[in-house]
């Protein structure tokens, strides 16, 4: 009878104490690229990889915002790391890439940053270009693609979380003073989608005087908001009991941005403490 009572006792603080319990803590991880063909709604639940790939059709924009590829698309931190293929890219394509992170860095006071190195293993956007990318017929006029991105995201719950991407362009590529199309390109690396306005540099067409616009400037400040940290929280909790003991099932994920420490969590019975359960560092999602 008496163990009876104390399982009634710890089902009872479970269901009111770790229902409402999560934990934040920080540290490190991230990613980037373009097009989006199916605009395919993350689901609830376990995490699901998306990788964006084909003619963007969809994007997502809440109220006031500009359009993201997906809701709550981010990187986990900055500065976002670089590689762009010297085999493949000229110096001309690298130094347009340099210029277009530093026009972003500066429009939106330091919020996004870009890092260029020289391993593709430890970068988490690569850069390549081609002679020939995608091309299709509207009436009599045949569009070229000059630019291509593609992001592998991530879908922790709370966060589209990009983890890595590929960025592509056409060797021939539009002459403008400043770099209009691989502006857009990291546009499309940070998670976000086409705009309707002819002078935003995320316009799905390229013109010389396109600029960062104040509302992807706010947008991205908004993404931006929430620190780097890891989010646990308990998903299932069932509790059983054989003859004297009470058996516990609990399932937890990280809905955050990046990796946790090892946790602690305890079962208490009033003030005193039944149980306690290490955690092992989870991953995003």
């Amino acid at each position: 009878m008496a163990a009876l009572k104390i399982l009634t006792y710890i089902l009872l603080f479970i269901v009111i104490f770790f229902g409402l319990l999560y934990f934040r803590f920080g540290n490190d991880t991230f990613s980037v690229l373009e097009n989006l063909s199916n605009g395919v709604l993350p689901e609830e639940g376990p995490p699901k990889t998306y990788e964006v790939t084909g003619q963007q059709q969809e994007s997502f924009t809440i109220a006031g915002q500009h359009a993201l590829l997906f809701p709550n698309m981010r990187w986990a931190k900055m500065p976002i790391t670089v590689f762009v293929d010297e085999n493949s890219c000229s110096s001309g394509t690298i130094d347009d890439m340099k210029a277009a992170a530093q026009t972003w860095q500066t429009d939106t006071d330091g919020i996004v940053s870009f890092s260029f190195i020289n391993s593709s293993v430890s970068a988490q956007v690569t850069v390549q270009c081609s002679s020939e990318l995608s091309r299709q017929k509207e009436g009599r006029i045949i569009i070229e693609t000059v630019g291509e991105t593609r992001p592998r995201v991530i879908n922790t719950g709370l966060y589209n979380l990009t983890v890595d991407a590929e960025v592509a362009f056409l060797t021939r590529s539009v002459k403008c003073v400043q770099p209009v199309v691989h502006m857009h390109e990291l546009g499309h690396v940070l998670g976000l989608g086409h705009d309707d306005d002819m002078k935003s540099i995320m316009y799905a067409y390229e013109e010389c005087d396109q600029q960062v616009t104040p509302k992807i400037v706010s947008t991205v400040k908004e993404l931006y908001n929430d620190p780097p940290l890891a989010d646990l929280y308990f998903k299932n909790i069932t509790a059983s009991r054989k003859g004297t003991y009470a058996n516990f099932n609990i399932t937890i994920y990280n809905q955050g941005l990046v990796d946790s420490p090892t946790t602690t969590a305890a079962i208490m019975k009033g003030s005193d403490e039944i149980y306690k359960i290490s955690i092992n560092g989870l991953k995003p999602g």
